[in-house]
């Protein structure tokens, strides 16, 4: 895949071979050195090319394992160790001691199309959601793909979806928050207004057209792709694209257009690239 001109995110200590020892790709910016300090937590400190906040350290709940660079990598964050691990001989009310050990081990890493991040940050953000995490792993997304296929200036809990079908691409958007009104599950039931929606596209469209309602929106070129202005949506919108003036494609009055989005989408974060189409964490 990477030699074939994809790239690569792994965290923690997905990239390992079965028994643990070394990293399985020859061009793998990381060299493996150990499981690392066990479940107390420590922090991390980006360089300022992965945030802009680089002078802060930044908690990470579950520790990073033990790496080193491989030659040639470049090492984009390094790793700060608490005052002392919260053990029963040593105790403090926090979850977590103050940041106070500077050390020169890797956190994050980059060689070529390949992206090593020590912690397991993909379920770590499972568990805590922290603004900060999804940042780290969105710095490595754009890193690795500075020209995406979608984003836009929406809100974090905006969804969006891209779809092909034939010579046209269909854009779904979602805006619906999951409550927690009963014990049993989350209800998604209330549509949110996003209004003034700026999405960019890594690709010219010379047509967008919201449906079913069969309304042309404003496109602008930009110098990667075009720009879709939509004024307003509540809850769902779906934008055809296309690529042609007035080509339309099979489907366009009925069934296929208006078919439901898949669900394995994922948050735009606040104009940030939002372009993963599918992104699988095995950690």
């Amino acid at each position: 895949f990477v030699a074939s001109g994809g790239s690569l995110i792994a965290s923690g200590s997905s990239g390992l071979d079965p028994e643990g020892v070394h990293f399985v790709l020859a061009d793998h910016p990381a060299v493996y050195q150990g499981p690392g300090k066990g479940d107390s937590p420590d922090y991390l400190r980006p360089k300022p090319n992965l945030h802009p906040d680089h002078d802060t350290d930044f908690v990470m709940p579950r520790p990073a394992i033990d790496v080193s660079a491989a030659p040639g990598a470049e090492v984009w964050a390094t790793i700060t160790e608490p005052w002392f691990d919260r053990t029963w001989e040593r105790f403090v009310s926090h979850a977590h001691t103050p940041a106070g050990i500077p050390t020169d081990r890797p956190a994050v890493l980059r060689k070529g199309r390949i992206i090593h991040l020590a912690h397991p940050v993909f379920r770590t953000y499972a568990e805590k959601s922290t603004p900060f995490l999804r940042e780290l792993i969105l710095a490595a997304v754009e890193a690795l793909l500075p020209q995406p296929l979608v984003k836009s200036n929406g809100p974090t809990s905006l969804n969006l979806c891209l779809t092909r079908q034939g010579d046209r691409r269909i854009l779904h958007l979602l805006h619906y928050i999951p409550e927690r009104r009963g014990l049993a599950f989350d209800v998604v039931e209330d549509g949110l207004e996003v209004t003034n929606l700026k999405i960019q596209l890594g690709f010219e469209a010379s047509r967008a057209t919201l449906v079913p309602e069969g309304r042309e929106l404003v496109v602008e070129k930009a110098d990667s792709g075009s720009v879709v202005h939509l004024p307003h949506m509540k809850g769902r919108a779906m934008i055809c694209l296309e690529s042609c003036a007035g080509a339309r494609g099979p489907g366009w009055d009925v069934g296929p257009v208006f078919r439901q989005p898949p669900w394995g989408i994922f948050r735009n974060p606040r104009g940030r690239s939002s372009v993963v189409e599918r992104l699988v964490a095995n950690e």
